[in-house]
């Protein structure tokens, strides 16, 4: 379990978020809503422990994150638009990378594996930067699962991928969910929440509006709709 106590984040002397309370919990597949602007990647990157708490709590387990934050990071998988692979290096030479800065056990067969998940085993050996942006997306997608992570954090993991690319993310969140895992997904397209999603959180100006357990896009759309369009 993720508690978040009472958080604030700064930028310089303005404050990006501002008192979010959140609790997540195992299985639980929260999606974070709100305008741009509102602070959205800043809490994941908050979840992930890339950006430390200006003031509050970050408690994972029971105990301050910031104290066992090896042990957190290395149960983390990261999806995001920007990719975090290395454009001259191969999808196996990519894999291989982070199979080592993690720990994988049977790298060669665990790699395998991912490649011919994402459908990117005939590409091999080919140059990462000749890749389309939707075949860079379905190598993230091995990179971020590739050490079999518990918190999986999203940041608009739908882009650049085609239609055979969302369905096999769905496929791969679902089964995440099955696993207990813990998941937290931003993301414009109320669609994929209805079809994820158990909870969403509306954040507005830095703070938390309001949160949600009915993920209907509709439901959604009409929250969403109330907070921006308020004076």
């Amino acid at each position: 379990m993720i508690v978040l106590q009472n958080v604030q984040k700064n930028l310089g002397m303005r404050p990006i978020l501002r008192h979010i309370n959140m609790e997540v919990k195992p299985g639980d597949c929260f999606s974070i809503v709100g305008p741009n602007g509102a602070g959205k990647t800043t809490l994941l990157k908050v979840f992930a422990c890339i950006h430390k708490v200006d003031e509050g709590n970050v408690y994972w387990n029971g105990r301050d994150v910031y104290k066992q934050l090896a042990q957190y990071k290395s149960q983390v998988g990261w999806i995001s638009h920007h990719h975090f692979l290395y454009e001259n290096f191969t999808p196996i030479e990519n894999l291989r990378f982070y199979s080592e800065l993690y720990g994988v056990k049977n790298r060669e067969e665990t790699i395998k594996r991912w490649l011919k998940i994402v459908d990117l085993y005939v590409f091999k050996d080919i140059p990462v930067r000749t890749f389309s942006k939707g075949m860079k997306q379905r190598l993230s997608l091995a990179r971020a699962l590739l050490h079999e992570p518990s918190i999986l954090l999203l940041d608009e993991p739908f882009t650049g991928l085609d239609q055979d690319g969302v369905q096999l993310l769905f496929h791969l969140l679902k089964q995440e969910r099955e696993k207990q895992s813990t998941i937290m997904m931003v993301t414009h397209d109320f669609s994929h929440i209805e079809k994820i999603s158990n909870k969403v959180v509306f954040l507005y100006k830095g703070t938390i509006a309001t949160e949600s357990v009915q993920t209907k896009a509709e439901h959604i759309r009409e929250i969403y709709k109330t907070l921006v369009d308020e004076p």
